[in-house]
């Protein structure tokens, strides 16, 4: 914040000290977020040790679903990746070129914390990079498994029914699976509305965060 005082009447350089401000609001608004919703997160795992196996339905269903499963963890890596080339090329410059990975610095004669704020920041990108992957995963991962879980009640449902017509099935037997198919979708619906609970505030952190810098990056592109 203190940087903005020495700042000459430059678009690009007001631009490029609100990117850090905004990624350090954005780490410190998720990290309050994970700590204080860390029995949210607790809950929403029991639930899913709940949640019905994709081998419930037949084996071209089952194949499907898993492949979702795959997807995900496909995305998951390549998230992990990207973040480690990310974070090397980030942490290799200011050796290589010894300026600040982010930001400007304009405090003239201040060398030892000049130095400081670079050797922190090479810790702290890395460790803030780890926190925004884990909770983007999670994200992921949550909404993937609710996709799988809707279309295995789906496919139960339709198998039910098929069984029902081509069948003379016991009343009570058809009752009992009917009840089960309706205690799965409660299920289901009492992890939607956790989820959404939970993750309410990290989504409006990102949304006070981007939406501005993404404000003042457009601002500063046609001002250039």
């Amino acid at each position: 914040m203190v940087q903005y005082l020495n700042i000459k009447k430059d678009v690009s350089d007001f631009v490029r000290n609100f990117e850090e401000i905004s990624a350090f609001m954005e780490v410190l608004g998720k990290a309050w977020f994970l700590t204080y919703h860390k029995n949210d997160f607790l809950r929403l795992f029991e639930i899913t040790k709940l949640f019905w196996n994709p081998s419930r339905c037949s084996q071209q269903a089952a194949t499907k679903l898993f492949q979702i499963y795959k997807l995900i963890y496909r995305l998951q890596t390549t998230y992990a990746v990207c973040l480690f080339l990310g974070i090397m090329c980030t942490a290799l410059a200011p050796l290589l070129e010894k300026t600040l990975p982010v930001g400007i610095w304009t405090l003239e004669g201040y060398n030892n914390l000049y130095y400081f704020v670079m050797a922190g920041q090479l810790i702290v990108i890395p460790c803030s990079g780890l926190l925004l992957w884990i909770l983007d995963c999670l994200y992921l991962g949550f909404c993937g498994e609710i996709v799988v879980q809707v279309k295995i009640l789906c496919q139960y449902l339709e198998e039910l029914a098929s069984e029902v017509n081509s069948l003379d099935e016991r009343e009570l037997n058809y009752l009992d699976k009917m009840k089960t198919c309706i205690m799965h979708h409660q299920l289901i619906l009492r992890f939607i509305n956790k989820f959404r609970q939970t993750f309410s505030s990290m989504l409006l952190v990102q949304y006070l965060t981007v939406g501005p810098l993404m404000c003042a990056e457009l601002f500063a592109a046609f001002e250039g």
